[in-house]
């Protein structure tokens, strides 16, 4: 069960790096930060609500999962995507990266400081190697811009509230398709509402515009939402967290595939110690999960 849970996360993580690169190609065609976010989670709306009503999915909340979907929306969804696809426009997305991955490392510490959870020693360095291997993406021109910097460590903190929130307050164990339309639903309408006051929506864009916009709402709002939901509910916030540390080798390889980017010595430095470091924590998660095996078998 907890295979399933790494595979569903690492999935997860994969489908979310590639995401800014069909936002980045959007805006080629017109389009703006604000606007693709509120579209990335609008055009999922449809598809979520066809699924709901083929698996005939009830879509009754109590008013504790109200609140808690109205709170991790917003504060948690929401801020996340505005702060994080703004500080692309600022210091760009190597940089944003760079710092928005810092979030693993709080959700473990929010988890430990306020929820009493440990991390062995194995975690620990995998999580220290992973981020050691995240610095080899800072851009060093683009660590001036304050603007930048504050929007990109909004978005961590932001995202790592939402990890822990999601665990924390049972709302992974709503049906993940459920969750992911509420999600959307939410998100949509608070930035419709915000729209009011800054007048940032587009809707005459071009075709093309719209076809990557539908690509990127396809990928993280209904499969790496859906994916992430189902992986946190199996093996937690804070493992869920560090597997979630693949997404700038996906990230790379899709500007590679997609946008011609050059990948440099530095940057495939990184890839190779978030790498070992990820595929070393899955063998020894592997290796325990055998180990509490093998004792329960020798106690009966």
């Amino acid at each position: 069960m907890k295979g399933k849970g790494i595979a569903f996360a690492v999935s997860s993580a994969l489908i979310f790096g590639a995401a800014p690169v069909f936002a980045s190609l959007s805006y080629d065609y017109g389009n703006i930060p604000l606007n693709m976010a509120l579209f990335r989670n609008l055009m999922a709306l449809p598809v979520l609500l066809g699924v709901i009503i083929y698996k005939r999915l009830s879509l009754r909340l109590t008013r504790r999962q109200l609140k808690g979907m109205i709170v991790i929306s917003i504060l948690g969804s929401a801020v996340t995507t505005i702060s994080l696809y703004q500080a692309y426009s600022y210091i760009g997305v190597g940089t944003t990266t760079t710092i928005h991955f810092m979030y693993p490392l709080l959700v473990c510490l929010g988890c430990h400081f306020f929820y009493g959870e440990k991390m062995d020693r194995v975690r620990k360095i995998c999580l220290g190697v992973c981020l050691a291997g995240i610095t080899f993406f800072i851009e060093p021109q683009n660590m001036t811009n304050a603007a930048g910097l504050v929007l990109a460590a909004g978005s961590a903190f932001s995202y790592a509230f939402f990890m822990i929130f999601l665990e924390k307050n049972q709302l992974v164990w709503m049906h993940p398709i459920v969750f992911s339309f509420y999600l959307c639903l939410i998100v949509s309408a608070f930035l419709l509402f915000i729209g009011f006051f800054v007048p940032f929506v587009q809707w005459k864009l071009e075709i093309q515009a719209y076809g990557l916009m539908f690509i990127a709402a396809m990928g993280t709002s209904f499969a790496a939402s859906v994916l992430l939901n189902k992986g946190v509910a199996i093996i937690g916030a804070s493992e869920a967290s560090v597997y979630s540390l693949l997404e700038p080798l996906s990230a790379v390889a899709a500007g590679a595939i997609f946008l011609g980017e050059e990948l440099t010595a530095r940057k495939a430095a990184g890839c190779a110690l978030i790498l070992g470091a990820v595929f070393y924590m899955a063998i020894y998660e592997k290796r325990r999960k055998r180990e509490v095996i093998g004792k329960a078998d020798r106690l009966q």
